[in-house]
């Protein structure tokens, strides 16, 4: 989900396994791109995968924040005709003086099913922005990065149309809608204001489900507050950023445990890989330098290109690459996204 920013890593190189764990890694020193290389000692097999990042840190760097909620929706029609021509559109769902009182209560932009993939979602609601705000760069941010999103979201402010985002594929970053100089006058500061979105391409089924379900009879289960993945909020200044780590030393306390130290700016991190019951464990710890609190917004543990057919992954679920290797987080809330 997140582009790649890797801390740097030439200053060191790792092995782990052993006949008795089954497998053995070897991780070696360079860019980015660098392969890794992967034995399965139980299959025989060897595989060159290629690192990306070993983790990534994004925090906030904006000068405020307003959530986005009470969202009334509607299913309006089938999708195929442009845009301007669907029938939501024509009966004015985008314009601030319609009435969508009559529309269902939400907490995001997405209603219970059933779904059909070609049909086309409207909802919309209200929000207010702090009058000391005005002048600030204001970003937008609205979708999910996995199941349970559409592939396009039209957004409108104040029944004018802002942008428009569409993605393919099962993994996908949240809209981010900016607004900078002129186009901030679109907003009105200390005011309410209307937001609208037209939606389409409902993703909600995985591409498992969907080789043991051609006909397309079961849905996932889908709550009006799930999943906790989907982004909406407005952010004034600039909304984030990816930090960069540079390498301090490198400690081995013993076969298959190893402990690598960086540091940046605003953190100090210690990577800790440790190898039990034929499984290579990673940890990552952060401390903050300073007095000041800083806010993390993501923490990612790992990029890596495997050359295999990769299973999707999910929210407490391990993506698996061919029939060699799985990839996971520990923590249920943690995304394992398999493309």
């Amino acid at each position: 989900m997140m582009s790649s920013q890797p801390c740097r890593e030439d200053h060191f190189n790792l092995e782990f396994g052993s006949e008795k764990s089954g497998f053995k890694i070897l991780m070696i020193p360079g860019s980015p791109g660098t392969p890794v290389l992967w034995k399965n000692l139980r299959r025989g097999t060897v595989s060159a995968i290629r690192m990306e990042s070993e983790f990534e840190v994004v925090v906030d760097r904006s000068v405020g924040r307003v959530g986005i909620t009470g969202w009334r929706g509607v299913q309006s029609a089938v999708a195929g005709v442009p845009d301007d021509r669907e029938a939501g559109y024509v009966a004015g769902y985008h314009q601030c003086d319609f009435d969508d009182a009559d529309w269902p209560g939400l907490m995001s932009t997405i209603a219970e099913g059933p779904w059909r993939p070609e049909s086309v979602f409207w909802a919309r609601t209200k929000v207010c922005l702090p009058a000391g705000m005005d002048g600030q760069d204001l970003t937008l941010i609205l979708g999910g990065c996995g199941l349970f999103d559409f592939d396009t979201i039209r957004v409108f402010v104040n029944g004018q149309p802002v942008g428009k985002r569409e993605v393919s594929g099962r993994w996908r970053e949240p809209g981010h809608f900016s607004f900078r100089g002129g186009s901030l006058g679109l907003w009105k500061f200390g005011e309410e204001n209307v937001i609208a979105v037209q939606q389409g391409g409902f993703r909600g089924r995985s591409r498992e489900l969907d080789a043991i379900d051609p006909e397309g009879y079961r849905m996932l289960p889908l709550k009006c507050q799930w999943p906790v993945s989907w982004e909406q909020e407005i952010v004034f200044g600039e909304p984030d950023q990816r930090l960069a780590f540079q390498v301090q030393k490198v400690e081995r306390d013993k076969p298959g445990a190893s402990r690598v130290m960086l540091t940046s700016p605003e953190f100090d991190a210690t990577l800790e890989f440790r190898e039990t019951h034929g499984v290579l464990e990673k940890l990552l710890i952060l401390q903050n330098r300073g007095i000041d609190p800083v806010t993390i917004l993501e923490v990612g543990l790992g990029k890596y290109l495997t050359g295999h057919d990769v299973i999707d992954g999910e929210q407490g679920f391990p993506a698996y690459a061919g029939e060699e290797w799985f990839f996971g987080i520990k923590h249920p809330s943690g995304f394992a996204m398999g493309t």
